[in-house]
């Protein structure tokens, strides 16, 4: 059994068990009037939180299963990434097995790969510079040299001319250190780069919650 299926066995008989020791007290005749009412509120929550914790995963999962179906989008399912290490914006892992496919040399996609990780990591520059020059080096490639002298190379990251020539890729639960620790519901990759985050939401949850 995956982990997520555990984990929500785990909540669901945990509810159960707080849901009969709702409905014992709620029975209880020494209990006053507002205590039951309180209770019933309890009995309430717990109920709307089961609703929502099913209709999450359901979501989750429906949401996956529009990007990987093989008659459709077809994206390629990188899995569970909630305890996954060192997660990235930038898998290079990914990254260079489609720029290798793409002809390119190991010094090559090592430089490449360099280039695009500084303008992405730079933190002298506010965001819009930095949008700007990662833009730049997605939209136009990355300028480099096999070797001191020889001339420039481009090594075009993402395909714009041939969009079916890109590897693009889907992960759930990604999970993201940092100053604060994130983990997007669902990122979407383009040859390794995540280029797309969606959260999904329960409709038990305000928008304002976050």
């Amino acid at each position: 059994i995956a982990d997520d299926a555990v984990e929500t066995v785990k909540i669901v008989i945990e509810l159960l068990l707080q849901v009969g020791c709702t409905f014992y007290l709620f029975l209880d005749p020494y209990m006053t009037c507002r205590n039951k009412l309180h209770h019933l509120f309890l009995l309430l929550q717990l109920f709307l939180g089961f609703v929502g914790i099913l209709e999450y995963h359901t979501c989750q999962d429906r949401v996956i299963a529009l990007f990987t179906k093989p008659d459709g989008l077809n994206y390629t399912y990188l899995g569970n990434w909630h305890d996954r290490p060192d997660n990235s914006n930038i898998e290079e892992g990914l990254l260079s097995n489609y720029l290798q496919e793409n002809g390119y040399t190991q010094t090559l996609i090592k430089k490449a790969i360099y280039e695009l990780k500084k303008v992405a990591g730079v933190q002298n520059k506010n965001l819009y510079g930095i949008n700007k020059d990662v833009y730049t080096i997605l939209r136009y490639g990355a300028k480099v040299r096999e070797d001191v002298g020889e001339n420039t190379q481009t090594v075009r990251l993402i395909d714009w001319e041939n969009p079916q020539n890109n590897h693009f890729a889907i992960a759930e639960e990604v999970s993201i250190k940092g100053e604060n620790r994130k983990r997007p519901d669902i990122v979407i990759y383009v040859n390794g780069i995540a280029l797309g985050v969606l959260e999904l939401k329960r409709s038990t949850v305000s928008v304002s919650e976050g």
